[in-house]
């Protein structure tokens, strides 16, 4: 469920930033790889559920393996922040 919404949220993320001729972090040479993102998405919730020091190792790899993991990645985390501080405040029903 949040793995969806995240691929969901980056998509409407990458289209309002590239209207206004803005990227985040990654190259724009870059094409989106949907599996990479997936990937990120997966690494997001599991981060967030806590990492035991073999899982830690294995996410420090997956980053190192390529920069548009990391950047991949980092857009991730910058739509939750974004998600989250939209909604600082507010009553969600």
């Amino acid at each position: 469920m949040v793995k969806k919404y995240l691929m969901k949220a980056l998509l409407q993320f990458r289209q309002r930033l590239e209207a206004r001729g803005r990227v985040l972090w990654t190259v724009k040479s870059f094409e989106m790889n949907t599996q990479i993102y997936e990937e990120a998405c997966a690494w997001f919730v599991d981060a967030a559920r806590r990492l035991d020091d073999a899982g830690r190792r294995e996410f420090d790899r997956w980053l190192r393996k390529s920069p548009e993991h990391l950047s991949s990645y980092l857009e991730i985390a910058a739509i939750w922040n974004e998600g989250r501080s939209s909604t600082q405040g507010q009553v969600v029903h």
